[in-house]
């Protein structure tokens, strides 16, 4: 049985077991620190917590609701298995029935897994079923279901196949983009998605949905504006077919927030006005989390009339659920907690009423037997006193199980037992409770130590321990050693140097500090003098230890806080582009290095180390198989004392086990996110298991492997228990056992098998004894020795199985086959993938043990020359005499794999040591002397019980041998796998679905109990639909698990988790009279007239731009036809009606936005045309490739849809998508233009320069995909957007200067005139980017990836001003549309301006901003004839309205920030705002001499949505409305005491803002705002 409370404490021990074993630190007492630390569990877990809710009250039956007269009788014709009339409805189901059949609007929000989608099409079904009985059942549209997702549609698509399929006169179909428009082309892809012929009712092409409209119309909103302007799609709304509408269904209504929400409302208002029909149409809007209860009906009401633009929802038009509550009788009973285990120990095990009866009877004899376990467990615990007290705990609220334990008076397994019983309880449709746990871990937040006298370890920021300062400090990862970084600065008018970890305050023209490391223990270093310092750990002060003038230069505070520590020079630190991060590359004590990383561990756990670590013990606990005994009875012939025969029936007991599922859903916020978790997980897991395998081979066969065993006979072994175990393709496992083996062979991990000593390795010809070392260590030296050709990777192993080059970069760095040479005369050219055996010049690890080994033995150390002579016999009369070495090429030599004899911990007791300074365990033992490199440990005998705490042991001996398939489920896969993954997931065939948002809302996941959540969740709303997607079963309690990664949103809410758990949820709110959105929709009104007047001028952009279309629809819109206006005035909010012909002016004329449209785009025809025209001209071989590229584009213009190419333009509504998407095309073909993968990776350009960019990594279904190119334009004579830019050198101003004159970005600010510093030039890349053509496996390592900047604004300020007094202050709010916004990628690129051929910029690279020279290959894989790289940035300019707001009031930047975020939240409460469709920025303007910092309010909605321009056009009063508003924000508040000193969720905070949260403070915008106000 699944024990959450147990399992949660599991969970936690694995959690911070490995945490101790992944952090060692090679210093006892701050280790001890660390470790006592670790013991606080409360500090890293809350909960579990406890969420029960009454069950749904059980209403009547279709059957009853038939008898009735409320249904028809038709519903009996249903899928009975989907629907049994027979069976009760839920209360609210029946509610919804009765509401929607008396004509009334509805809105179900009855919470997640109630059956909302059956409360609404129920009544439906009802209607149409009445119109078959009355002979009225034609074609033609009866329901509209419009859903966010089209993975939501897909979903009720499903759910509708099965429920009609008995009821072939009832014909559904969903159009979206997915919709093929053929019949043949739909048939086909419908079989191949569903492995099945479709309905004769179910309509899957749009060719067959536009020919005979079905009856349940299933699509999205976006799709539903294109319909509605299609002349094609006329039949659905008009005519014959258009006029039997009636119902409009939102599913999940509380996604149509903001702009979106007003987009949708005005889309529906137009739908309402287009319509034919002879019904009065009838809405519907469904959601889990719309309002929290009861009393936020009045804003559920006011939410649902702005949606559908009516007026007649009401009250009782909200069907929430009803629960049952079970009243407590008066007399009730007290059972002893040890029934509860009994009795639930029962119904897992028998399954079987009557024995669970005959156990119950026997602690309550007046027990009433029910039908079923259900009933009887129901009849139980309905009578027990415990039952109800903690019921009466869990009223409308959560609470901790330990506080429930408590008040219970329950240990922790009878508290399950409990509850687990009681959710199985059931009668007539009413359960006991719905239960829920949530549990919450944390992860660290670095380490922080104070030096001696006040010695101590802390894992949360602080700056100082009673008179010490703290310092941060981080390990090396192969000895465990302390280094503390931080900064060195001075104090004003003093000569003394102080060392912080915290970034010191730096004047406007000074350099930021580079972060420095230091070697804590600086006496292991004593003799390098140049690096020496002394430290004081009381203020800080740092100094050289040997410089002459260190009293002068040191502080007084004395000897015993001063310490002395040794600075990482530069050459052992690396710079990495990404980040800009220095990072120690070399630690200072044992030489370890790292190559692509640091070989430092800070104590910050990577989000997708912490997540792995602990969804592995989540699987762990999950339960695999479940023990079920059944009792058979069975007759027996018995003879009596006369010899007569009877009969007895005896009960016999047969034990089955049953094999079950785990299965999982993990959610992260982003695609990205959740494409690299399965990667990372499914390498981390898969590698676990693989030792966890390997350890039980060698435990099954310890007596086989008693003194010693060859590779290739356990890798014989492996392969059948991979196959024992079903890991692996069947075809595979021979490879995958050796590449398993030969990880362990060759890793020289801390926490590998042979680290933890559970198996060593011996050279297998070893029997000599050497006079040179004493009696019986020979063996260990050379042993030593010939592991350098194992840590080298230097093996020969083919005679076992063949390996391909992933296969063998598994175990190594590369695939090539790394060798070793005897000396380096021996090698012609030294490569990296060779090593050199011997040393003359330098030290080796061979070299460096030997040397230490003979001055142990002989006092004196040998000479280089006589080690070096040592180890060319070694090599000649060991290694080659004995055939243990070869070479393919006579330099090179690899040993083979089997003369190396493997020693197995659980076959014999070899005598093992551990190194006292690096903590290495080995088996080999000469003189005390430690194998690492460099380490001048002693070895001292090991002992096995030190790693019963060890992490890593405990996964090799006990992990549950179960394998895991995990697969991403993002936006980012085409239907046909999502849709696979989907179903393999239900069918159990996927353990683990890696989800973003796909999964949030109401798609099918099958019989799910567990939900991982690896981050807290935006909102309450976002968490409870998460945790929604458990539970499903009515049989057991659901279990939510969250990880709180290092960000100040998710340590807020771990705080109080209970806010998210039951945080209150209140309904969108927007006003629908927004200028901008509303003139959209008119757009789209015109052209929908204009297209079914003009059937024929709808098509593309050619057939409206080139022909005689676009003079046609200026004149039809200038004549103003009569049904158009009828149309605007009914689809347009009454209050706006007065600007339509004022809006139709503006767009058709000579200056408006359609005819700005079309000049432009027919120029840019134009030109490519002339530039074809030259390319023909010249026959060439290079022309005729080019001429082909601009047809392409030609055609690519010409042919692009005319509905998207308008919406791209912001003619027509945009629903909030983004307008500059661009794509990472995965397979290069040609010249870059045709991407037909698969994959959809697409993202608002904003985004993409940063995830896509040159060099960066996108993960997508197992795959890296690295970005090689920039899509050029097509046309050559055309280039990328290019602007030179320059960065204001005043730290009071800071703004960015653009231009798109060359040498514009020098010289003096636009804004203050002060001197600028040039940084280049940036390119708009809006074509996209294209990766290069291999893809890689993924695995564990993270993507490269680039960051963005802050948002800049660059625009004019020439729109129109309000000004103002508030008091004595002076506001001024400057109106602008379509002004421009800047955000740039903060790294550099090389850019081939022939192939858009580009790399990330690189230490040492710029020079003269280009490089040259540097030969590569286009995208077909022709080499390019481009030769210079021309430095540039990448940037978006975005395109929105902007509000400007100027206070005369002084402010500081830092001030400004917080006052900007009090801003925008003011802003969206006085406006009704949805917070994230509005952003903004500090800007600087110049006035009277003198800088003042601006506020920049902008629309994030995609071309603007009108928000800004309300700010600016309501005036004083507005304004004074909003600083009020603003004032409450940050007055209300309590975080940060009484000063307000920072900032929180309830006030600035918020998921976006994240990376400034250190920055805002709530007492300083309330002090500003306060004074605006004061005389206001």
């Amino acid at each position: 049985m699944f024990n959450p409370i147990n399992a949660s404490k599991e969970i936690m021990k694995y959690y911070l077991r490995y945490i101790e074993t992944a952090f060692y630190i090679n210093d006892n007492e701050y280790f001890d620190m660390f470790r006592s630390k670790l013991r606080d569990e409360s500090y890293f877990s809350k909960g579990p917590y406890l969420d029960a809710t009454d069950s749904f009250k059980a209403g009547k039956s279709l059957s009853e609701l038939i008898d009735e007269g409320e249904v028809s009788s038709l519903f009996k014709n249903l899928n009975q298995k989907a629907m049994p009339v027979t069976r009760p409805l839920y209360l609210h189901q029946e509610r919804s029935i009765r509401c929607i059949n008396k004509g009334d609007n509805a809105v179900i929000t009855t919470g997640t897994g109630s059956g909302k989608t059956e409360s609404f099409i129920l009544p439906i079904l009802n209607y149409l079923f009445r119109e078959k009985e009355q002979g009225k059942l034609g074609l033609g549209v009866r329901a509209l279901l419009v859903y966010p997702m089209n993975a939501l549609a897909n979903d009720q698509i499903k759910r509708l196949r099965e429920l009609l399929k008995d009821t072939p006169d009832i014909t559904f179909g969903a159009y979206t983009g997915e919709t093929e428009h053929r019949a043949d082309k739909a048939y086909n892809k419908f079989v191949k998605l569903n492995h099945c012929e479709p309905l004769p009712n179910e309509l899957i092409s749009r060719d067959a949905i536009k020919d005979n409209p079905p009856h349940f119309l299933i699509t999205n909103y976006a799709m539903l504006e294109y319909l509605m302007i299609r002349p094609d799609d006329n039949a659905l709304f008009s005519g014959e077919y258009g006029r039997s509408w009636k119902f409009i269904v939102f599913d999940e209504a509380h996604t149509y927030t903001g702009a979106t929400g007003i987009e949708v409302s005005m889309l529906i208002k137009r739908l309402k006005a287009r319509l034919e029909t002879n019904n009065e149409i009838q809405y519907i809007l469904t959601s889990a989390t719309l309002g929290s209860s009861e009393s936020d009906n009045g804003e559920v009401i006011h939410f649902a009339n702005t949606i559908c633009s009516v007026d007649n929802f009401k009250n009782e038009n909200i069907i929430r659920a009803s629960r049952v509550k079970i009243s407590q009788p008066d007399a009730v009973c007290s059972f002893p907690d040890s029934m509860y285990k009994l009795l639930w120990e029962c119904v897992q095990s028998y399954n079987s009423n009557d024995i669970l009866y005959d156990k119950a009877i026997k602690y309550f004899s007046t027990l009433e037997k029910g039908e079923n376990i259900e009933e009887t467990v129901f009849n139980l615990l309905s009578k027990d006193e415990a039952y109800y007290k903690l019921k009466g705990m869990l009223d409308n609220t959560t609470v901790s199980v330990y506080d429930a334990m408590h008040n219970m008076n329950m240990t922790a397994e009878t508290i399950v037992a409990f509850i687990s019983l009681a959710s199985k309880g059931r009668k007539n449709g009413a359960a006991l409770f719905d239960a829920r746990y949530h549990y919450f871990i944390r992860t660290l937040e670095g380490a922080y130590l104070s030096l001696a006298p006040n010695k101590n370890l802390f894992i949360e920021p602080r700056k100082t321990y009673l008179d010490s300062k703290v310092f941060k400090f981080s390990v090396c990862k192969s000895c465990g050693e302390i280094y503390i970084e931080g900064y060195t600065f001075k104090k004003a008018n003093s000569n003394i140097s102080y060392f912080s970890s915290d970034m010191p305050d730096i004047e406007a023209n000074e350099k930021t500090p580079k972060v420095e490391y230091y070697l804590l223990n600086g006496e292991k270093l004593a003799e390098d003098e140049k690096n020496s310092y002394t430290l004081c750990g009381k203020c800080g002060a740092i100094a050289h230890r040997y410089d002459m003038k260190k009293k002068e230069k040191m502080c007084s505070c004395g000897e015993a806080y001063h310490h002395n520590i040794v600075k990482v020079p530069n050459e052992n630190i690396k710079t990495f582009l990404m980040g800009g991060k220095r990072l120690v590359r070399k630690c200072m004590c044992c030489e370890a290095v790292a190559r692509n990383n640091s070989v430092l561990r800070d104590f910050y756990m990577g989000q997708a180390a912490a997540a792995s670590v602990i969804g592995t013990s989540l699987y762990g606990q999950l339960p695999s198989k479940k023990m079920i005994i059944h009792t058979i009875p069975q007759k027996e012939a018995e003879e009596d004392i006369f010899g007569f025969s009877t009969v007895q029936t005896k009960n016999l007991q047969h034990t089955e086990i049953e094999k079950l599922t785990k299965q999982y859903l993990i959610f992260s916020d982003s695609r990205q996110e959740a494409a690299y978790f399965a990667s990372y997980f499914d390498t981390t897991y898969h590698n676990l298991l693989r030792r966890r395998i390997l350890v039980e081979v060698l435990k099954e066969r310890s007596a086989e492997y008693r003194g010693g065993v060859s590779v290739s006979v356990i890798c014989r072994h492996l392969e059948v228990a991979f196959s024992k175990y079903n890991v692996f393709e069947a075809d595979r496992r021979k490879e995958e056992a050796l590449k398993t083996f030969l990880y362990e062979m060759v890793s020289n991990e801390r926490n590998s098998l042979e680290g933890l000593g559970l198996i060593s390795f011996c050279y297998k010809h070893n029997d000599m004894d050497l006079p040179v070392f004493p009696n019986g260590e020979t063996k260990a030296v050379i042993n030593v020795l010939a592991d350098s050709f194992r840590k080298k990777v230097a093996i020969k192993y083919e005679n076992i199985a063949d390996l391909s080059d992933e296969d063998k970069e598994f175990f190594q760095y590369s695939a090539v086959n790394q060798t070793i040479a005897l000396s380096k005369e021996n090698q012609e050219i030294r490569t990296a993938s060779r090593d050199t055996w011997t040393a003359p010049t330098h030290k080796n690890l061979r070299t460096d043990y030997l040397s230490r080994l003979s001055h142990k033995i002989h006092e004196t150390a040998w000479d280089n020359n006589k080690i070096n002579e040592f180890l060319k016999l070694l090599w000649i009369k060991v290694f080659m005499d004995n055939g243990s070495i070869i070479s393919d090429d006579n330099i090179g030599y690899r040993m083979l794999i089997d003369h190396f004899i493997v020693y197995s911990a659980f076959s014999e007791e070899i005598p093992k040591f551990v190194c006292s300074k690096c903590g290495k365990i080995t088996m080999n033992n000469a003189s005390g002397i430690c194998p690492e490199f460099r380490c001048d440990g002693v070895l001292k005998p090991f002992d096995v019980d030190s790693l019963k705490n060890n992490h890593y042991y405990r996964v090799y001996t006990e992990l549950d041998i179960y394998d895991l398939i995990i697969k991403e489920h993002t936006a980012q896969l085409d239907l046909e796998t999502a849709k696979q993954y989907q179903d393999k997931f239900v069918n159990k065939e996927i353990n683990v679905l890696s989800c973003s948002t796909t999964f949030e809302m109401g798609v099918d996941v099958g019989d799910l109990e567990t939900v991982f959540m690896k981050n807290m969740p935006p909102t309450p709303a976002n968490y409870i639909q998460r945790a929604g997607r458990a539970g499903r079963r009515t049989d057991s309690a659901a279990y939510a698990l969250t990880f709180c990664r290092l960000s100040s949103h998710d340590l807020n809410f771990y705080r109080t988790p209970e806010k998210m758990i039951r945080g209150h949820i209140l309904p969108p709110s927007f006003e629908v009279t927004n200028e901008k959105i509303v003139r959209r929709h008119v757009n789209a009104c015109c052209f929908a007239a204009f297209f079914r007047l003009y059937p024929m001028s709808f098509s593309d952009v050619e057939t409206f731009f080139m022909g005689q279309y676009y003079d046609l629809f200026v004149r039809f819109i200038r004549s103003r036809d009569e049904m158009l206006l009828n149309n605007l005035y009914d689809s347009v909010p009454q209050q706006m009606h007065k600007h339509i012909n004022e809006w139709l002016d503006n767009l058709v004329s000579e200056n408006g936005e359609l005819r700005m449209v079309y000049e432009q785009t027919v120029e840019d025809i134009n030109q490519l045309e002339e530039s074809l025209r030259e390319l023909v001209d010249n026959d060439t071989a290079a022309c005729y490739h080019g001429a082909a590229n601009i047809r392409n584009a030609i055609r690519t213009i010409k042919e692009i849809n005319i509905l998207t190419f308008l919406s791209r333009k912001s003619i027509l509504p945009k629903y909030g998508f983004p307008v500059d998407s661009v794509e990472l095309q995965t397979n290069p073909s040609g010249y870059g233009y045709n991407n037909s993968s698969k994959l959809r990776l697409s993202r608002d350009l904003a985004i993409a320069i940063a995830e896509y960019a040159p060099d960066c990594e996108v993960i997508a279904d197992g795959k890296i995909y690295t970005s090689r190119y920039v899509k050029l334009p097509p046309n050559k004579k055309h280039t990328l957007l290019t602007y030179q830019y320059s960065v204001c050198k005043n730290p009071e101003c800071g703004c960015i200067n653009t231009s798109m004159k060359t040498g514009d970005n020098k010289g003096s600010c636009k804004i203050c005139s002060s001197e600028v510093k040039s940084e280049g030039t940036f390119v708009i890349p809006e074509y996209g980017f294209v990766s290069e053509l291999k893809a890689q496996k993924a695995t564990t390592r993270k993507p490269e990836r680039t960051y963005r900047g802050d948002v800049h604004y660059i625009g004019n300020s020439s729109g129109s001003t309000e000004m103002f007094e508030i008091g004595d202050t002076s506001v001024s709010v400057t109106k602008t549309i379509d002004d421009e916004l800047l955000v740039l990628n903060n790294t550099a690129f090389y850019i081939c301006p022939v192939c858009g051929f580009a790399f990330r910029e690189k230490k040492g690279l710029r020079e003269d901003n280009k490089v040259t020279d540097k030969s590569h290959k286009k995208q077909n894989g022709h080499i390019c004839s481009g030769t210079i790289f021309n430095r540039q940035y990448l940037g978006h300019k975005l395109k929105t309205d902007v509000a400007i707001i100027n206070i005369s009031q002084p402010i500081e930047k830092e001030q400004a920030l917080s006052v900007l975020y009090a801003l925008l939240e003011g802003i969206s409460s006085y406006y009704s705002i949805e917070r994230s469709d509005i952003s903004g920025c500090l800007h600087c303007t110049y006035e009277n001499r003198k800088l003042h910092t601006t506020f920049v309010i902008y629309d994030t909605v995609p071309g603007g949505a009108g928000h800004a321009a309300r700010i600016a056009n309501g005036g004083k009063s507005a304004m004074i409305g909003i600083l009020k508003e603003a004032y409450r924000v940050v007055n209300e508040c309590t975080c940060g005491g009484e000063n307000g000193d920072g900032a929180c969720y309830s006030c600035l905070c918020n998921y976006e803002n994240q990376k400034n949260h250190d920055k805002l403070n709530r007492g300083k915008a309330k002090d500003y705002i306060e004074r605006i106000l004061k005389n206001s």
